[in-house]
């Protein structure tokens, strides 16, 4: 809300940083799932959007689906486990963070998990698509 109203007031919109993935929360069971230590947390990355800034540096979406109490659950994506030092527990820690501590065409870091192998990935943010 701090940069929105702002911008609202200035230009009548806001544009959002985006970063081009979709996802959710690594628990227990999709990590598990996953091959992971049941107690790994972050932002799971089901979809990256195709030429978005994730798609741009290489990070991987869910490759695999699995039956998880019922509910079939895509899994195999990378897990944003921290941005720019900001741990991060859930899928929407990652949006919460983008939203609040961002702006377009910031370099971003993030930790990744990717195949079992922790790395470090740097992404410039765009504006958000308008159908996005």
């Amino acid at each position: 809300m701090q940069k929105v109203v702002p911008a609202l007031i200035e230009t009548g919109h806001y544009e959002h940083p985006w970063l081009g993935v979709s996802g959710l929360s690594l628990n227990p069971d999709i990590a598990k799932a996953m091959d992971l230590n049941p107690e790994q947390r972050g932002a799971l990355i089901v979809d990256v959007i195709p030429g978005s800034p994730a798609d741009k540096v290489g990070l991987q979406g869910s490759d695999r689906q699995v039956t998880i109490d019922g509910d079939q659950i895509r899994v195999g994506g990378d897990v944003i486990t921290a941005i720019d030092g900001q741990v991060v527990r859930t899928f929407d820690d990652l949006v919460t963070y983008l939203a609040r501590s961002t702006e377009i065409g910031q370099t971003v870091t993030t930790d990744v998990l990717s195949k079992g192998k922790e790395e470090q990935v740097e992404v410039t943010l765009v504006a958000r698509p308008e159908s996005q």
